[in-house]
């Protein structure tokens, strides 16, 4: 895009006339000035293409490396969604009392995730997307006594996030995708809980370990959108991990076949991912080293159950619903830094994650099967309300065998 320092008047009239969806970021423009003054190779050969690193406004948007901004989301989505508790299964232990449904239980369980993050380019800092997480998760546990259980889940998962297009311009036809993220996961979680007649205390830790498949893609532009675009695309490999710890306390009223939960939890994660350099696969130049990114989230719930057992022949059918209340503590918007392979100063640019919502709510339906013979099977739905721009939909579908 022409800076401002080179705008005549006519111009600057053409530009109040540009279509609004045409993308633009100046901060990057005033950093790609300064990369150009001393790049190198294939990216000096671009960068006397545009007079200096003078780009288009698509361009700028293009070559802005946000995608980085969500490396860290593939953690963070699994460390919040609510289906990965090993207590999926509690309500059958709730209505029918642990001495009904044995001291050992193993369970295997499949859960899925859909996310859709909605942003503006260079009105929101992020990109936006789509990503789905699919995971198999494997447990155990043990009543060492009538008031305390615990046990443990190995978790394999994979996360895929597809970024938005870019916005489409004057001789600017962008490709289908910005980029994509995807993450195979092995974890371990272990768990207790306490219970002393309606009252129980939950607590759970946590480790996962990642590794990414990043690919950005982008396109080079030059100021006067007059000569061919150049379409890069550049991928790498880092490792990451997620570290998990939280605790509940609750109280289950009981009238009849009815049970109300009150459950009040604090859950806390952090995700990091290891400094990477990324390949130049279409050798274009605009290959960048990111620097390691963290992020952490503290999360405290209100949540209410209800559930109620039914009997039918061979078992008791137990439906639950669930309501939850959110709020996310002192989370700061998190930098992500990067820089130019092939500048040789190593200028940086840092890019800045939008402000998350901090109050917001999550919906639940499920049913459990509690069979005479041990068996309990289980499915969960669970959907994201009141996070703006941001929709969430999950679900849990697992067995488990009373021992």
């Amino acid at each position: 895009m022409t800076t401002w320092r080179h705008l005549g008047i006519g111009s600057l009239i053409l530009l109040g006339m540009a279509n609004p969806a045409w993308a633009a970021n100046a901060a990057f423009q005033s950093y790609f000035f300064d990369v150009c003054s001393s790049a190198t190779g294939n990216l000096g050969t671009l960068c006397g293409v545009s007079a200096g690193g003078d780009l288009s406004g698509s361009s700028e948007s293009s070559l802005n490396p946000s995608q980085s901004l969500a490396n860290n989301d593939a953690g963070l989505n699994s460390a919040r969604s609510r289906g990965d508790d090993p207590f999926g299964a509690r309500a059958a232990e709730v209505v029918l009392g642990k001495s009904e449904v044995g001291p050992f239980g193993v369970l295997v369980q499949a859960r899925g995730a859909f996310e859709e993050l909605d942003r503006t380019p260079d009105v929101d800092n992020e990109r936006g997307y789509e990503s789905d997480l699919w995971a198999l998760d494997i447990g155990f546990d043990q009543a060492v006594d009538e008031h305390f259980t615990w046990g443990g889940i190995f978790t394999i998962g994979r996360d895929n996030i597809d970024f938005d297009a870019d916005v489409a311009g004057v001789n600017f036809a962008p490709t289908s995708s910005s980029g994509s993220i995807d993450a195979d996961s092995l974890g371990l979680r272990l768990f207790g809980q306490w219970r002393m007649d309606a009252w129980y205390l939950e607590a759970t830790a946590g480790y996962t370990s990642y590794s990414y498949d990043l690919t950005r893609k982008s396109v080079f532009q030059e100021s006067t959108r007059t000569l061919p675009v150049v379409y890069s695309s550049t991928s790498a490999n880092p490792d990451g991990d997620l570290v998990v710890a939280s605790v509940a306390a609750g109280y289950d009223w009981t009238r009849g076949a009815w049970t109300i939960g009150l459950t009040s939890s604090l859950a806390y994660s952090s995700s990091e991912v290891d400094a990477y350099r990324e390949s130049d696969d279409s050798l274009t130049g605009l290959a960048i080293v990111v620097d390691e990114t963290e992020r952490e989230s503290m999360i405290g719930a209100l949540s209410l159950d209800l559930t109620r057992a039914i009997s039918m022949g061979g078992g008791v059918i137990v439906p639950q619903a669930r309501l939850q209340y959110q709020h996310e503590f002192d989370r700061d918007a998190e930098r992500a830094s990067s820089r130019f392979v092939l500048d040789p100063t190593q200028t940086t640019f840092a890019t800045v994650n939008d402000q998350p919502d901090e109050d917001y709510g999550a919906a639940a339906v499920g049913v459990v099967f509690v069979f005479a013979n041990g068996w309990m099977p289980y499915l969960e739905a669970e959907m994201l309300f009141g996070y703006k721009d941001l929709d969430r939909y999950a679900f849990t579908a697992g067995i488990r065998r009373e021992l």
